[in-house]
């Protein structure tokens, strides 16, 4: 504020307190001292108006700058809605990703029991062909010792019958 405006509040502070004394007592003040409590008075109201139009720029500017900042909220929401969008998916697809781990172990898992259920199968088998062998070989040997047997007994019989001179 400069010593003019400050000079001119003042001087209104003090016309105010003159006109109310005067009223009081039933007259008012004229002539010189008028005229400079006019300039005084058109000097505060000129103070006013440049502090009303810096006050409606300011408004102006106030108004410019709180549009920005809705549009800077609006975008940030914007993009915090697009955030979350993107997080929901990705969340998805770590289920998705961890759903098909878990597939992958169980199949993995299954995989392995059925290729020891193979492994055993192709054991059973061996050890199946080995006893269908081992019992060929047991009625083999059987039947040859019985025939050997057979034959041996026949010819000890005839050694035998030979040998033996009746009475």
């Amino acid at each position: 504020m400069t010593k003019e405006q400050s000079e001119a509040i003042e001087r209104i502070k003090y016309l105010i307190f003159i006109y109310k004394k005067d009223d009081e007592k039933g007259y008012r003040a004229t002539g010189d001292v008028f005229d400079t409590d006019f300039k005084a008075i058109e000097t505060v109201l000129n103070m006013l108006k440049e502090k009303d139009s810096e006050i409606e720029k300011y408004k102006k500017k106030n108004k410019e700058l709180s549009n920005q900042i809705l549009i800077l909220y609006k975008e940030q929401d914007d993009y915090n809605a697009r955030i979350d969008k993107k997080n929901t998916e990705l969340k998805k697809k770590n289920e998705e990703l961890d759903m098909y781990k878990d597939i992958k172990e169980i199949t993995n898992s299954k995989a392995t029991e059925l290729v020891k259920l193979k492994q055993y199968d192709d054991l059973k088998k061996k050890a199946d062909r080995q006893d269908k062998m081992i019992n060929k070989s047991i009625r083999y040997m059987e039947d040859t010792f019985v025939l050997e047997e057979d034959k041996c007994i026949t010819e000890l019989y005839n050694i035998l019958k030979g040998s033996i001179r009746w009475v």
